[in-house]
């Protein structure tokens, strides 16, 4: 018996059936692995953004990316889409202050939300 060889003596073929289950446990499993892996980032940036770890304002991080800071907004609410129609339950996060998207691509923070 090869090493490689990836049969075992007395395995059986898999029905169609154990044949989808696997494939659809693989596929959640990945798809799983995929929304949390997407969710942590998300929020690991959001917190650079909103709760600096190093003492920075949201407005001087933001003003890091200069005009592209619209980027940053535009990319946040993409995946904030793609997290809330993936689970229901996710709670879509709005900034703790105004924003405004200037038209030179620029943010500025305003005031804390009422």
């Amino acid at each position: 018996m090869s090493l490689i060889d990836n049969t075992t003596p007395g395995q059986q073929e898999l029905s169609l059936e154990q044949k989808q289950t696997r494939a659809k446990n693989r596929i959640k499993n990945a798809a799983k692995n995929i929304y949390e892996t997407v969710k942590n980032k998300h929020d690991q940036l959001w917190n650079v953004v909103w709760d600096n770890p190093a003492g920075l304002t949201p407005q001087e991080v933001i003003d890091a990316f200069g005009t592209d800071a619209k980027e940053l907004f535009t990319y946040s609410q993409s995946l904030q889409t793609l997290l809330s129609e993936a689970n229901e339950n996710y709670v879509v996060k709005v900034t703790p202050n105004l924003v405004t998207i200037n038209t030179d691509g620029s943010v500025t923070v305003g005031e804390p939300r009422a």
